[in-house]
């Protein structure tokens, strides 16, 4: 699989968990997050994930 299109369905993938947990049902708004490249915004790789504990 080429790159794009792996981006492509994770970004797909990340909008439907994002809005699943803002309880939001609207394809124009998943559309919208699916459509951004969040990845330009980050920085370069070894990024720090933090989880929640409780």
């Amino acid at each position: 699989m080429d790159p794009q299109a792996e981006l492509r369905i994770v970004r797909a993938a990340y909008a439907k968990q994002i809005l699943a947990a803002a309880n939001v049902d609207d394809a124009r708004v998943a559309a919208a997050f699916a459509a951004i490249p969040r990845e330009d915004f980050v920085g370069p790789e070894r990024w720090m994930m933090l989880a929640a504990r409780g």
